[in-house]
């Protein structure tokens, strides 16, 4: 984690993380989500359009946070706004660290009470991301799945055969995005998992973004809104 700040640019290095047990159903689906998020942060890092690192597994320069911007409203998302802050510094100082030895591993949700507060508490920020680019993707990914939540809904042939469409659509897609990084963090019978967990995820993402915006969560013993 600190070989890439010998490059005197480098503001921030943001590092892999993953959930330490992948055992049984629930906690198999919760890790692949978590791992794709881990990826789609890398990607955006290499696309010099940060979206989002975790401070599991984070380093930057002591002069970063010397005049940082932090949002003070939010009880958590430091870690965002850090990497937020670093690339208004510099767009190019931002490093994704893919050597796998720098890997993290750190507890997951052990219930569905402790991921849905975790979901609500990051979604609860995502209209604080600086670049429009990355807000209408967040804003697309929620249309998509709350399209083929109401195609389900609507009970009538036309809406049915909607919504199998954007599913089959959306796992080829999430079958060939998981294949990508699939050896470096040495996963198998990914498409099995997302197929399982399709039904949650499609329902848990349509309706966390909205209620993120309304709805208090607890974290560290505290209640927010």
């Amino acid at each position: 984690m600190v070989n890439p700040f010998i490059t005197q640019g480098t503001q921030l290095v943001s590092g892999p993380v993953q959930y330490e047990s992948d055992k049984g159903v629930w906690n198999r689906i919760i890790a692949l989500d978590f791992i794709g998020l881990i990826a789609i942060g890398a990607a955006h890092i290499q696309w010099r359009k940060p979206l989002i690192c975790n401070a599991a597994n984070m380093a930057y320069r002591s002069t970063l946070v010397s005049d940082i911007d932090l949002n003070a409203s939010k009880a958590s998302g430091d870690d965002v706004f850090i990497l937020q802050s670093a690339f208004r510094k510099d767009s190019e100082g931002i490093v994704f660290q893919s050597d796998s030895k720098a890997m993290v591993k750190t507890q997951g949700p052990k219930t569905f009470k402790e991921f849905w507060h975790q979901r609500i508490r990051w979604a609860s920020k995502n209209g604080e991301y600086d670049l429009l680019e990355n807000r209408i993707i967040l804003t697309l990914v929620w249309l998509y799945n709350t399209l083929i939540l109401l195609c389900f809904l609507s009970m009538n042939p036309a809406g049915l055969l909607s919504g199998f469409f954007l599913i089959t659509a959306k796992l080829l897609a999430g079958d060939r995005f998981y294949s990508a990084f699939a050896d470096y963090f040495g996963i198998s019978g990914w498409f099995k998992t997302i197929f399982i967990g399709q039904p949650f995820h499609i329902v848990y993402m349509a309706i966390i973004p909205p209620l993120s915006q309304i709805l208090r969560y607890k974290w560290k013993e505290r209640t927010q809104k």
